[in-house]
């Protein structure tokens, strides 16, 4: 295991009217499952590629384990990466392989196929090892691709949209086995998607980047329940933020004709956000909750949640509630939620979170 360190990276490709990673900044602890989740064109791939050493950066350092990588290849780097689309051999069997970074390293043909075995009986792909890719499944084609990496025992896995090309089931079952496999071979790893679900369920921490730069770090908690501008607090979540233009009058702010009581200082026009579980639909309003009317305007039942959403003046805005037990189509209701749940930010551009805090008026 080893620490990554990225120090104030850049990166710019020809003809590109932008950077594709801006003075990006980044400690991974050694042991530590690091995610890097934003959009696609934010500069997550190009980030891990100059890990790997298979993209060189423009400015800034790159350290694995104190070392400076520099100059250094990518076979000389000691990383294991995960690609998206597998990159398997075709005319190879499976244990040929899983057993060739191995071999490129002139490792004893007896040593190549002990671990080649030990990685095999890890993944549940034994049975797999005389088989050729054009014989596998895309489940089964992932797990061939981490065997090849962990055969090699190396210092950090770089993985690289792994579940991308996978159905929604198979994601799930391959997203549990890689955050498994993982934590019990204490690596250090760096993981990108643009999937919010594995970066909740699978980092120790998450970086979320937008146009190349990093917007926020921290735990999967953190930045779920503290969004540090409005983007992150839309991009993690699903349904995503309720998010709608508010104003501040003196101590008050008007939200669609709904006047809020304003504590502490903040620019006079704000986006304010509510995560859709925060938002209740049956039963009396408590005090002190903030209380909209709303007409229901779709239902969408999925099982052990419906996603409800509701025309709330002309605001858009969904809630999620439990089980099937939802308003009709059509239903006027009275929407409310905790003003301690409330999320407020800038309407400008960078859109910053504000810490203020408001009550019902």
């Amino acid at each position: 295991m080893a620490d990554v360190e990225l120090r104030n990276v850049s990166r710019q490709f020809e003809g590109a009217p932008s950077r594709a990673v801006d003075d990006l900044s980044l400690h991974v602890a050694s042991g530590e499952f690091l995610v890097l989740v934003g959009p696609s064109g934010c500069g997550k791939s190009t980030a891990l590629r100059m890990i790997a050493g298979l993209e060189d950066p423009d400015d800034g350092q790159i350290s694995i384990g104190g070392r400076p990588m520099n100059r250094v290849a990518p076979q000389d780097r000691d990383v294991a990466m995960v690609f998206q689309g597998y990159a398997l051999y075709p005319h190879m069997k499976v244990r040929e392989i899983m057993g060739f970074p191995l071999k490129m390293r002139k490792v004893p043909a007896a040593q190549r196929e002990q671990k080649v075995k030990e990685a095999a009986d890890m993944l549940s792909i034994t049975r797999l090892l005389d088989r050729r890719p054009d014989e596998l499944s895309g489940g089964e084609r992932q797990r061939v691709a981490m065997g090849r990496a962990l055969v090699r025992s190396p210092k950090v896995f770089l993985f690289d949209e792994p579940l991308s090309n996978l159905d929604a089931a198979l994601r799930g079952e391959i997203r549990v086995e890689i955050g498994s496999l993982v934590r019990k071979l204490g690596a250090t790893t760096v993981y990108v998607t643009h999937d919010h679900v594995e970066a909740m369920t699978l980092g120790h921490r998450i970086a979320v980047m937008r146009g190349g730069k990093l917007i926020q770090l921290g735990t999967p908690r953190e930045v779920y329940e503290h969004p540090a501008t409005a983007f992150v607090a839309s991009f993690l979540g699903a349904p995503a933020m309720n998010l709608t233009s508010a104003t501040r009058e003196n101590d008050h702010l008007t939200v669609h004709g709904i006047r809020l009581r304003c504590l502490g200082d903040s620019p006079k026009r704000l986006l304010l956000g509510i995560r859709p579980e925060h938002v209740k639909v049956h039963g009396p309003v408590p005090d002190g909750n903030l209380r909209v009317e709303a007409i229901v305007t779709t239902v969408e039942p999925l099982g052990a949640e419906t996603f409800v959403h509701l025309d709330a003046g002309g605001a858009a805005l969904r809630a999620r509630l439990p089980g099937f037990d939802a308003p009709s189509v059509g239903e006027p209701i009275v929407a409310h939620f905790p003003p301690d749940c409330v999320h407020l930010f800038q309407a400008e551009e960078s859109q910053h979170r504000v810490s203020m805090k408001v009550e019902a008026a």
